[in-house]
């Protein structure tokens, strides 16, 4: 999305565009950028927290707790999931 604003805002608000003067559409454009970035600094931030890359300590707790709890859901799925033939056989 970022990206993809970025051509926008350029091309809709610069040169010949069609909000080259101040408006509804300009600032509707700029607005639509502007909360793009800051979906992707968002994102970004939760990326570099789950690598344990330049996030906060309270951010890199949440994420571990959040992973955590994900782990438990997946073996309790796990542990109810209904055995195949296969392993069956195996464990006999």
């Amino acid at each position: 999305m970022l990206v993809g604003w970025t051509f926008a805002v350029g091309y809709i608000t610069f040169g010949t565009g069609p909000a080259r003067t101040v408006g509804n559409l300009y600032f509707s454009t700029w607005a639509s950028f502007i909360s793009a970035c800051a979906l992707a600094s968002s994102g970004m931030q939760t990326v570099l927290a789950k690598a344990g890359i330049g996030a906060s300590a309270d951010l890199k707790e949440e994420v571990k707790e959040e992973v955590k709890e994900g782990d438990e859901e997946n073996v309790a799925a796990e542990v109810d999931a209904p055995a195949d033939e296969e392993n069956v056989a195996q464990t006999e």
